[in-house]
């Protein structure tokens, strides 16, 4: 069923000239399973195959749609800081930063002018916070250890985003879009359909696209918004968990492809 969802979504948009990537943030506990209570390390085998396991073992043995796995360059990152937030069961903007990089490699070989996201054009910050849906979920607050904030350094250009409402969904989603510009010289537009994880993306992957359209609900495929906005990329987000409970047919249905 997800073969059959993820390409037509590619068929339909490379008869158009558009490139797809579907993109899989792995869930937390798949990058840091060593702070995984001890009773259920001992249950969770580390050879254990796990339902994106074999999603992506299939996909490779009978598609050739691309999908991003997001766990190598996650857990090559963890080596150099935290890549996920202590308190939450999200990334921090370093292990965003991190799958960005990972799409821009990805896209650059059908769209070769794409700049690269470079680390050292942003100043790492580790700002005091508290909060996170994890600690929520406790009923308490908690300081957050793992929050970078990542602000650019001088003379990078910086998007500019702005909050889009205009948009008429297939599944009448009301979180917040957006549209980031850029006022450097580029040229491509990507349409982009995420859930919480692809929202901290908005700060850069603008510094890779002159424009790019964010749409918040990573079961969204509009066809509209892509005819209107003619983006030159088409991402899919949706995080591990997600992928292993949505329906595909489901999904497919409303995407109403002819």
């Amino acid at each position: 069923a997800w073969q059959k969802l993820l390409e037509k979504r590619r068929d339909w948009l490379a008869a158009r000239g558009i490139q797809y990537l579907f993109v899989i943030p792995p869930d937390k506990e798949n990058i840091y399973p060593e702070e995984l209570p001890a009773w259920l390390q001992k249950a969770a085998p580390a050879n254990r195959e796990t339902k994106l396991d074999q999603l992506i073992k299939y996909m490779r043995e009978h598609s050739t749609v691309t999908i991003l796995d997001l766990r190598p360059p996650l857990l090559a990152a963890k080596q150099l800081a935290p890549t996920y937030l202590q308190n939450d069961s999200h990334w921090n903007f370093y292990g965003a930063f991190v799958a960005c990089q990972e799409m821009i490699k990805a896209l650059s070989q059908y769209c070769p002018d794409l700049p690269p996201l470079r680390l050292e054009d942003f100043t790492r910050t580790n700002t005091p916070v508290t909060g996170g849906d994890l600690t929520k979920m406790l009923g308490v607050e908690k300081a957050e250890k793992n929050f970078f904030a990542f602000p650019p350094k001088p003379g990078v250009v910086v998007p500019q985003v702005r909050p889009a409402t205009n948009f008429v969904l297939n599944w009448g989603s009301h979180n917040p879009d957006a549209i980031s510009e850029n006022p450097g010289p580029l040229k491509e537009t990507a349409v982009i359909f995420h859930d919480s994880f692809g929202a901290v993306w908005r700060q850069f992957l603008g510094g890779s696209f002159k424009r790019v359209i964010f749409i918040w609900d990573n079961r969204e495929f509009n066809a509209r918004i892509i005819t209107e906005n003619q983006p030159r990329v088409v991402i899919n987000e949706m995080i591990e968990r997600f992928v292993n409970i949505q329906d595909p047919m489901e999904m497919l249905a409303k995407d109403a492809l002819p």
